[in-house]
C-alpha cells in the first residue's frame, strides 16, 4: 500500500487523446510508479513521487522523481541492474516495459 506521509506531485501536459496504445501506457505507468512507491516506503522521511508527462512533436516523456535509499546499478546501453536478494525471482516489470517501448519505438527506462 502506499505511505500515507507522501505526496504525489503531477505535471501534465498531453492532449486528450494520445497516439499510443493504452496498454503500452498502463505497462509503463504501472510498473514505474510501482517501483517508486517501492522505493519511497524504505525512505525514512521525505516520501514523494514528481510525475511528469509531457507530449511535444510526437513524443511522450514520462519523468517520475522520487528518494531511494540504495545504489542504482547500470549494465550496458544504461540498461538497470536488479538489486533485489534473488534477482531472478525480480525484475519483471522493467523487461515487460523494455518490451512495451520497443514494440513502440521507445527509449528503453
Amino acid at each position: 500500500s502506499f505511505p500515507t506521509q507522501a505526496l504525489i506531485h503531477p505535471h501534465f501536459e498531453i492532449p486528450i487523446n494520445l497516439p499510443f496504445d493504452n496498454r503500452t501506457l498502463c505497462i509503463l505507468l504501472g510498473n514505474s510508479l510501482d517501483n517508486a512507491i517501492e522505493a519511497v516506503q524504505k525512505v525514512p522521511n521525505k516520501k514523494y513521487i514528481d510525475l511528469s508527462m509531457i507530449y511535444k512533436k510526437g513524443c511522450l516523456c514520462i519523468i517520475i522523481k522520487n528518494p531511494y535509499v540504495y545504489t542504482l546499478k547500470f549494465g550496458p546501453e544504461h540498461a538497470l541492474y536488479i538489486t533485489k536478494a534473488n534477482p531472478k525471482l525480480h525484475g519483471i516489470g522493467l523487461e515487460s516495459m523494455r518490451s512495451a517501448l520497443s514494440s513502440s519505438h521507445g527509449n528503453r527506462p
